[in-house]
């Protein structure tokens, strides 16, 4: 591996997004020593795989990713689902409740008292 990769690999894992972002680009473009990136990050993942999908609305995403994890036998988190199961839960239904009876009665967010009509 070449002492620029090193010196990536590095910063990665000094936790800095950069590194992050260029180990990604370094992987998907299939660079040289792309195998020898991912035997040295696989061992720190504890064996754990973690697969995201990006796209705008309606692309399919969380269908792509069902069919990935009944395919490979792994387990589906969607992000989404987990808000949904939060916000039903009686406590965070309390507390949204709370904060937005306050912002109506306070019009927080939404003060325009200072400005003056034309």
């Amino acid at each position: 591996m070449d002492e620029k990769t090193e010196k990536l690999l590095q910063t990665f894992f000094e936790k800095k997004q950069v590194g992050l972002a260029k180990i990604i680009t370094l992987i998907e473009n299939r660079a040289d020593d792309y195998e020898e990136v991912l035997s040295r990050l696989f061992p720190r993942s504890r064996n754990a795989y973690r697969v995201g999908i990006t796209g705008p609305p309606g692309a399919g995403k969380g269908t792509q990713a069902q069919l990935l994890a009944e395919k490979r036998g792994l387990y589906h988190l969607e992000t989404s689902r987990l808000l949904e199961a939060a916000f039903n839960s009686d406590n965070l239904k309390k507390v949204v409740q709370v904060k937005l009876k306050y912002r109506r009665k306070y019009n927080c967010g939404n003060d325009n008292s200072d400005k003056k009509d034309s």
